[in-house]
């Protein structure tokens, strides 16, 4: 892609209970001090499930996001893929440039998801692009195993992203069903619209909210 990669931390954990605060501690601390150790960052490029919750803390990856936006400050782009169980507040459109999530459940799009995430993420540096998310929460709360992408209805809906890829402006749509069973405040399907800039922020929302 014509970037520098410099890579900090990778853990791998199957679905499990609530995630050990002092684990969750180790971990991020372990990132941010790779992050630190990086000197000049145009990006930051996150795999993600989305629907951790860490002991004491609530939204794993929601406090990771927000620690890694207090680190690196708001000029540097950050990107990151998510699992379409993953459970999105709105708030983390406050902390991270471009979302995009998987479309098909079982999961075979998973190494394709984090590559589309990655060349969004240099197209919008190189094109000098401040990208932003557009998170919509529509008041659903749907069980993953009732939501098959390569069956009806989720297979139609799910196509129907190709469209939404193709309106001006959105470099990138995601819709997340959410994980019910995390018992958490913010469990719930999404809708995400990652807008080139923000006058197509208004458009994107519209868009959205016409269509869940």
């Amino acid at each position: 892609m014509g970037k520098d990669v410099t890579p900090t931390i990778c853990n791998i954990q199957f679905a499990s209970a609530v995630v050990d605060k002092h684990a969750y501690s180790y971990l991020k601390s372990e990132l941010i001090r790779g992050i630190e150790k990086t000197g000049e960052i145009d990006g930051i490029c996150l795999a993600l499930h989305g629907a951790m919750i860490a002991e004491g803390i609530g939204g794993a990856e929601i406090d990771l996001l927000r620690t890694i936006r207090e680190t690196v400050g708001e000029e540097v782009l950050i990107s990151a893929s998510l699992d379409l169980h993953g459970n999105v507040p709105v708030e983390a459109a406050d902390y991270v440039n471009i979302l995009t999530a998987y479309r098909t459940a079982p999961h075979i799009d998973v190494i394709e998801t984090r590559k589309k995430s990655a060349r969004t993420l240099v197209e919008a540096i190189k094109k000098s692009l401040n990208p932003r998310s557009i998170i919509i929460r529509p008041p659903v709360l749907l069980p993953g195993e009732y939501v098959v992408t390569d069956s009806e209805p989720a297979a139609s809906i799910y196509r129907m992203l190709n469209e939404a890829d193709e309106t001006r402006g959105i470099m990138d749509s995601s819709l997340l069903i959410g994980m019910a069973w995390a018992d958490a405040p913010h469990a719930g399907a999404s809708v995400i619209a990652v807008v080139e800039k923000d006058r197509y922020a208004k458009e994107a929302c519209k868009r959205g909210l016409e269509n869940t």
